[in-house]
This record gives C-alpha cells, structure tokens and sequence, in this order.
C-alpha cells in the first residue's frame, strides 16, 4: 500500500501538461513549461471559443480573477529577481557585462509586459473607467523616458565622473527591491478591495455533480 495520500499536480495531470506544454507557441517566463495563458487554462479549464482538440476540466472553483493576479505575480516576481540577480553577479565578476545585459534585458521584459497586460486592465474593470490599457502603457512609457533624460542630463552637469554601469547596478537594485514591494501591496490591495476572503467564508461555490462529498484541505 502507498504512503502516498494524494498525487501533486504535476503526476496526476502530467499527460495533461505535456499536452498543453506540445501546443503552446507563446512566450514562458523563465523555466516556466507553459505560458501564463496555458497556466491560466490549465487552472481555469477550456471554453469553446479556446479552439482546443480536447477538453480541459476546471480545476479551480473560487474566484476566477484571484488565480489571474497569481498567475501574473509569479510571472513578474521572476522578472524582477532576474534583475537584481543578475546585478548582483555581474558586481561579484561571477558573469560578463554582455551576460549582464542579456539577462537584464530579460528580466525587465518579463516584469513589464505581465504587469501592463493584466494590472492595468484590473485597475480599469475595477474602477469602471472608460479607459484601456495602451493609455497607462503610454503614461508609464513617457514617464520612464522623460527619468532616462532627467538622469543623463543630471549625471552630464553634476556627477561628469560617475561610470554608467555603477547607475545601471545601483538603479537594477532599487527597481528589484522597490518593485517586489509595489507588487505585493497591489495584490494585498485587489484582494481587500474585492473582498476575496469574506466571500470564501461567507459563502462557498458549488461544485460540479460528483465533487460535493470531496473536502480539499
């Protein structure tokens, strides 16, 4: 008789994953198998209108948004920790400047797109704003360029001996240690604002025929 109580995901669903993981073109975060999107569905299960050959049953009966701010704070956690590790390398001489900027390239890539595809479109759902996600993509575009201008034309007039790749490591560790805090005050606020806890306690969503009997601990 087996010790074990119950299989983890990955060996219950492993034939499942592996088929999703075959028919997944979009872009994975680093060491991820599958895409966001994939996760999501996985997760969430398939719909019609997802075009796939097979079905994918739902295996997640709370909040459905609850699992997309999850899915998009794994994301963009790896991103960051990209960043500030790979600064912390490069300063150790552990990788080369070219093995710097590659892998900093990459982190901030991860971090940005997650975070503009699915917080601003939250924001917008949230607030009932008349508005889309490119116009908070241009306004963070333009503040982000016009701190690229700001800081140039600070270190030409006041700091003409700094060494670029000493701005480059110090900003990499503020925008690694600053951003994870931001993160996880945005996802502490979504969860207050929508009250995802009080209505897990308040009231349970019921479950397809079958599943009634099946406590999950």
């Amino acid at each position: 008789m087996s010790d074990l109580l119950r299989a983890p995901a990955e060996i219950k669903y492993a034939e499942e994953l592996d088929w999703l993981e075959s028919i997944d073109d979009n872009p994975k975060p680093f060491s991820w198998r599958l895409s966001p999107k994939m996760v999501r569905l996985f997760i969430l299960g398939s719909e019609r209108a997802d075009g796939l050959d097979r079905e994918i049953p739902q295996k997640w009966f709370g909040d459905r948004s609850f699992v997309e701010r999850s899915i998009v704070t794994l994301a963009s956690d790896r991103g960051l920790l990209l960043i500030g590790g790979s600064s912390l390398l490069f300063s150790q001489q552990v990788i080369g400047p070219y093995s710097w900027m590659l892998t900093l390239g990459t982190g901030l890539f991860l971090t940005y797109i997650p975070i503009q595809m699915a917080i601003f479109e939250r924001l917008i759902a949230l607030f009932k704003m008349k508005a889309n996600a490119g116009f908070f993509v241009y306004a963070c575009d333009a503040t982000g360029y016009l701190g690229s201008v700001g800081l140039m034309l600070y270190r030409e007039f006041f700091m003409k001996d700094l060494r670029w790749s000493k701005v480059l490591m110090q900003f990499s560790y503020v925008l690694c240690f600053a951003s994870l805090g931001l993160l996880l005050l945005s996802v502490l606020f979504f969860n207050r604002k929508q009250g995802i806890l009080r209505r897990f306690q308040q009231q349970q969503p019921t479950p397809p025929a079958g599943l009634q009997n099946i406590t999950v601990y």
